[in-house]
């Protein structure tokens, strides 16, 4: 089976993490990136740095392997979000890309094709597909059954992530092609190796055949051996195996899987579930293969007890009424939670500080508030005010998002014939470099000028002024989102 203890998030729950089981013709279209001669460029960060549209990079390999141990034996997610893919993805990993790095390729596997979004109108989330996924073929073993290949989780402790790209798909594609075989060996051509691994001289191979042999984790290489030896051709060709300890064999009754659930709660979902019966409404379990119920657990969720039961009411006497579950029962409940909540949405996100990141400053701001509001009409109003406090935290110390009210010490200069006499260079580099708020400064610059006034002596001040600046309040970063920024979709993540 080949579980081990890693120091990632479940092993620290005391968990053994599973190998994976991979999708060979979605890693085969993955790791075939680095093959393709297109050079389009897919995304230009604000320091001008190019991102290419085939460029295989770490968070692409990480984001695979959690969407493997994450998704149904269909290769689908319901009911989800990226953020709990990122979740995911931590638990899994004992050095995890950042945020950032996870929604670039989030959005390059989309632009690509390896995930396809849909988003559910009611409650926000989303269902994604993984086209490229192989269903494991029932009743055949690893060997028989070309989809399905374990992986070892060798691939989500520190030492491998740590590797260079170069050698992560080196790894897997040989892990793909030589499955539970320890005696197999591979052949490849040096010009196709270095195709496939991305590398353009002998040196640099080398240099990547030396990271493949020599000991990656626990004492033990990727690799058994490699070898450069002559094919017919007398041109250099690589003969190499993988290190039988981290060859993963196939066991039937394994769960290698570990789905990510739909955000909803349990004890909500079977408490509805009840009151269903009780007001005979049992066929709106299964309408619309389950999505009408799904999405009216999340409409009512987190309402009083009382509001629900009037909900449930009016629903059964339509039902009762029409003998069917009508197509619109979803919007009826919508239309009589819309005018209650689309009021306090505005005034939630001035409380919570995230106001200010609605509009980039480009758009007409009273469309933009109202484009917001509406997106958010039908969301509770404590998760929402939960999601705005949430994001705040993320907006307020982001650089991406926000930025520093100050560019320098001289943003804390103040002339005065008074304070001229202290050493005020020292004194505004040091609150400048705490981050230090300069209203807070220019105050208890004020308080010194005064106490100079009553004739203190100014070194004596100088000494004081010094003690006061690590106890002032520090700087509130003023936003700055990126143009384009939709603090709508931003929320989504903490909803």
């Amino acid at each position: 089976m080949t579980a081990v203890r890693l120091n990632n998030k479940r092993g620290q729950d005391g968990l053994d993490t599973m190998p994976i089981s991979t999708s060979y013709t979605f890693y085969q279209k993955l790791l075939s990136w680095e093959e393709q001669s297109d050079k389009t460029a897919f995304k230009r960060r604000k320091d001008g740095q190019i991102r290419l549209r085939y460029s295989l990079t770490k968070a692409d390999l990480q984001l695979a392997h959690a969407l493997h141990v994450g998704v149904y034996t269909s290769g689908e997610l319901h009911f989800s979000n990226r953020h709990q893919i990122y979740r995911k993805l931590e638990e899994l990993h004992e050095a995890p890309v950042c945020i950032e790095q996870f929604y670039e390729a989030f959005e390059k596997f989309v632009t690509n094709g390896l995930i396809i979004t849909k988003r559910d109108k009611v409650t926000g989330d989303y269902h994604y597909k993984l086209p490229d996924y192989s269903v494991p073929t029932k009743g055949k073993k690893d060997d028989e059954d070309k989809g399905f290949v374990p992986l070892h989780p060798i691939v989500f402790s520190r030492a491998f992530t740590q590797l260079p790209i170069a050698a992560q798909r080196w790894f897997i594609k040989a892990a793909l092609l030589q499955r539970n075989f320890p005696n197999k060996e591979l052949e490849w051509n040096e010009v196709n190796l270095q195709k496939i691994v991305h590398t353009h001289t002998r040196g640099q191979l080398q240099k990547l055949i030396e990271y493949m042999t020599k000991p990656c984790w626990q004492g033990t290489a990727l690799f058994r051996h490699v070898r450069i030896e002559k094919n017919r051709e007398n041109k250099a060709k690589l003969v190499f195996s993988l290190h039988p300890d981290l060859l993963t064999p196939y066991v039937e009754g394994t769960k290698y899987r570990d789905p990510i659930p739909g955000k909803h709660s349990r004890l909500h979902i079977q408490q509805l579930k009840r009151w269903l019966q009780m007001y005979k409404l049992e066929p709106l379990e299964h309408a619309n293969e389950g999505a009408t119920f799904i999405q009216l657990a999340f409409i009512l969720k987190r309402k009083s007890q009382a509001y629900t039961h009037v909900v449930l009411s009016h629903l059964a006497a339509l039902y009762q009424e029409h003998g069917v579950i009508p197509e619109d029962m979803v919007r009826y409940v919508q239309r009589d939670l819309h005018d209650k909540v689309t009021t306090n949405v505005l005034a939630i996100a001035k409380q919570t500080g995230v106001y200010d990141y609605i509009s980039t400053g480009s758009e007409q701001i009273s469309k933009r508030l109202a484009d917001f509001a509406a997106a958010f009409r039908d969301t509770p109003l404590a998760a929402f005010r939960h999601a705005c406090r949430k994001a705040y935290q993320v907006l307020s110390s982001s650089h991406h998002y926000s930025r520093s009210p100050v560019i320098g010490q001289m943003d804390y200069h103040r002339p005065s014939p008074w304070t001229d006499r202290m050493d005020m260079f020292r004194l505004r580099s040091m609150a400048f470099t705490l981050g230090k708020d300069p209203d807070a400064f220019w105050d208890k610059q004020h308080a010194a000028e005064a106490r100079l006034m009553r004739g203190e002596l100014p070194y004596v001040l100088e000494q004081w002024f010094f003690e006061q600046i690590p106890q002032l309040p520090s700087w509130n970063r003023v936003p700055d989102p990126p143009r384009g920024f939709r603090l709508e979709q931003f929320l989504q993540a903490y909803l």
